[in-house]
C-alpha cells in the first residue's frame, strides 16, 4: 500500500540563500522529483499539495500532503535546511 509506505515519511531538502534572500523556494516539482528518488514512485507536480498552496520558503519542517488517488492522501514531512549559495 503506497500511503503506508509513504505516510510520515521524512524528505530533507536544502534552500540556497544569499542576504537573507531565498531564492525561489520548494514547489510541487521538487518535492515530486525528491520523492520520486527516494521512494521510487512517480508524483506528477499536480499530486503534491503544499502548506498554504504556496512555495515554501523557510527552514523547518513542514508536512505536506501526496494525492495518491481520489480518496486516499499521504502525509509527509518535508525538513528543510538552508545553505548560503
Amino acid at each position: 500500500n503506497i500511503q503506508k509506505m509513504l505516510e510520515w515519511q521524512k524528505l530533507e531538502l536544502t534552500l540556497k540563500w544569499i542576504w537573507t534572500k531565498v531564492f525561489g523556494g520548494l514547489d510541487e516539482h521538487a518535492i515530486a522529483t525528491r520523492v520520486n528518488e527516494k521512494f521510487g514512485i512517480h508524483f506528477e507536480k499536480n499530486d503534491i499539495k503544499l502548506p498554504n498552496k504556496t512555495h515554501i520558503k523557510k527552514s523547518g519542517t513542514h508536512l505536506v500532503y501526496l494525492h495518491i488517488t481520489i480518496d486516499t492522501m499521504a502525509k509527509i514531512v518535508v525538513e528543510v535546511h538552508v545553505s548560503e549559495k
